[in-house]
């Protein structure tokens, strides 16, 4: 029977295989990340991070300094924008553009071809299957409708024009 403030060594155990941050809390992030080179079609060599087992198609473009979890598969021709973040087990599909800053969350799939970004001179957007990132926020496009001016009043007064034109994009691209 184990006793003591570490019965088993199991908080050792956890700890060798899950470095701490200087917060002391357990740091999930970088475990199997490998920091390496990788060359895009156009030549341009650009340093990324990219987890175990996770697959880059032919003449994908990675931007710099982007992440790609364990196990994710980015299909031919995608696109990873600048210090995207690709989740562990996500699919990039064929032909796919992930803009700059981009979180795609683990498991989640991006289809062939799907995608559609932009800056508006204050904040990046992006829509991702029938979601709308305006800024740090997402929602399905639906609730996005009819809410803009209250969405502004509560978070960025002077967003509201932009906003209402990235609504409108948003809602012409998925019809």
């Amino acid at each position: 029977m184990c006793h003591g403030p570490d019965p088993c060594g199991v908080r050792s155990l956890f700890l060798a295989r899950f470095p701490v941050t200087s917060r002391g809390r357990a740091d999930f992030s970088r475990e199997t990340m490998k920091e390496q080179k990788h060359t895009n079609p156009d030549g341009t060599t650009v340093t990324i991070w990219i987890g175990d087992r996770a697959r880059i198609g032919d003449r994908a473009r990675i931007g710099d300094r982007a992440r790609i979890g364990d196990r994710a598969i980015i299909g031919d021709w995608a696109r990873i924008g600048d210090r995207a973040i690709i989740g562990d087990w996500a699919r990039i599909g064929a032909g796919a553009i992930i803009g700059d800053w981009a979180r795609i969350g683990d498991r989640a799939r991006i289809g062939a071809s799907e995608s559609l970004h932009g800056f508006c001179g204050k904040y990046y957007w992006d829509v991702y299957s029938g979601k709308l990132r305006y800024g740090c926020l997402t929602m399905p496009i639906a609730e996005w409708q009819g809410k803009e001016k209250e969405l502004c009043e509560k978070y960025d007064q002077k967003a509201l024009p932009n906003l209402l034109r990235v609504v409108r994009t948003a809602t012409a691209f998925l019809s």
